[in-house]
């Protein structure tokens, strides 16, 4: 690398992104998604990042997960794939970084209510179910919201409690004992 940075620089992109589709191809995720950083590859390391984020965070390696979204905020890597600012409100606010959280769920609010947007029903779904968990616009829209996220989770055919825990939260909030348990 040290002689191919000298005589041709321009190449170490090029077979970093080959090393990268190489990992991809042979199952080592994380080091595809490592070779798409270093090659400058944005879309790569998004689409990397939606698919390994939430498995590393579980892992404890948040560090990790900050890294990568830094970077892709760093190069305009969050435009165009709404599930980045989803993930990084999310796993900001698990981790109690509320200041994170909330600048990243403004930034799927952008997206959500930009009508020229294309259309991903799966970001949909995650925005929605965003939006009830951090609860930013009151309970009664947070119970909307949860409601959203369970028809659009349906819709795409994706199974997750968490929308209907919100609604019982949410049901909670407002008074209703009985119909949040």
């Amino acid at each position: 690398l040290n002689e191919l940075h000298r005589s041709e620089p321009d190449l170490i992109p090029v077979l970093q992104r080959r090393a990268s589709d190489w990992c991809q191809e042979h199952g080592l995720p994380e080091a595809s998604l490592e070779y798409a950083m270093a090659a400058g590859d944005v879309d790569t390391v998004a689409r990397h990042f939606m698919s390994l984020a939430v498995p590393t965070h579980r892992q404890g390696r948040i560090g990790t997960v900050e890294r990568c979204i830094r970077w892709l905020q760093e190069r305009g890597g969050v435009d165009g794939y709404p599930m980045v600012a989803v993930l990084a409100s999310m796993l900001s606010a698990l981790t109690g970084q509320t200041v994170a959280a909330e600048r990243w769920a403004d930034v799927v609010d952008r997206w959500h209510d930009d009508a020229t947007r294309p259309d991903d029903p799966t970001a949909e779904a995650w925005a929605a179910l965003l939006r009830s968990l951090l609860c930013r616009h009151g309970v009664e829209r947070m119970h909307a919201d949860a409601d959203q996220g369970i028809r659009r989770f349906a819709d795409i055919g994706f199974v997750t409690p968490t929308p209907v825990l919100m609604q019982g939260v949410a049901r909670v909030l407002s008074g209703d004992l009985a119909g949040g348990d």
